[in-house]
């Protein structure tokens, strides 16, 4: 009887010490996947509304066929770079996918005309207000690829002749232009916190402006621009964005 007793205590020993083994397998497990979830939470971007901001180096391709006297007394030469902000709100849907308004103050361009030792020249503003889309693709620790695509409404305002070649500098009058675009670009983005990070991005604004109509005739043969002139413009810039 007593070898039986035994036994059964050491049966209801290792019992035991089986349930206090599995017990501590369960809370390691628990323990686990707690810090793995804290882990994702800084490290996946929040969804929801964000404000960004970006500044960058602006490119325009004018099309010379708009702006050009047709004179060849005259020689022309554009200034095609400048610097360029943006300003965004946004609202992320999910880590993947989001939607963006922005304005950009894209930049100022001038087309110059040279002659007999005198110049002048027209100024070329571009602004745009955008709504895009963006997909968010991660590629690895806190970096991801950027796809941008949307419309983008761009505004267009060419200066009166300013200088001494063209007389009287007024007969060429300050014109404006806003038309839709499709617009685009790619980048990166790293996430410095679980609510900001900082992006690299080359965007595509499209198409600007108007063709040039009959033109402005002036002494010698020739016109000059009646219109905005036409012109693409595209920007690369950096910037962040903070989440809320």
């Amino acid at each position: 009887m007593r070898r039986r007793a035994d036994a059964f205590e050491g049966a209801v020993g290792n019992l035991g010490e089986q349930e206090m083994r599995n017990s501590s397998i369960v809370l390691s497990g628990l323990a686990a996947l707690l810090c793995t979830d804290m882990a994702l939470a800084e490290t996946v971007p929040n969804t929801g509304f964000y404000l960004g901001l970006g500044l960058g180096s602006s490119h325009a391709r004018l099309k010379t066929d708009d702006f050009t006297a047709g004179n060849s007394a005259i020689s022309e030469s554009a200034n095609t770079t400048d610097t360029g902000y943006k300003a965004l709100i946004g609202w992320s849907f999910n880590r993947y996918i989001a939607t963006e308004l922005s304005y950009t103050s894209i930049g100022r361009y001038r087309y110059t005309y040279t002659a007999n030792g005198l110049s002048s020249n027209v100024t070329y503003d571009a602004n745009a207000v955008a709504l895009s889309g963006l997909g968010t693709i991660p590629i690895g620790k806190d970096w991801s690829a950027l796809l941008r695509l949307g419309v983008s409404a761009n505004y267009a305002e060419r200066s009166s002749m300013n200088g001494d070649l063209f007389f009287p500098a007024t007969s060429i009058p300050a014109t404006q232009k806003t038309k839709a675009s499709p617009m685009g670009g790619v980048g990166l983005q790293y996430d410095i916190a679980s609510n900001a990070a900082v992006r690299l991005e080359f965007e595509y604004y499209g198409a600007f402006g108007e063709a040039k109509g009959t033109g402005i005739p002036i002494t010698g043969g020739g016109s000059l621009p009646d219109t905005t002139g036409r012109a693409n413009i595209w920007m690369f810039s950096l910037g962040g964005v903070m989440r809320f």
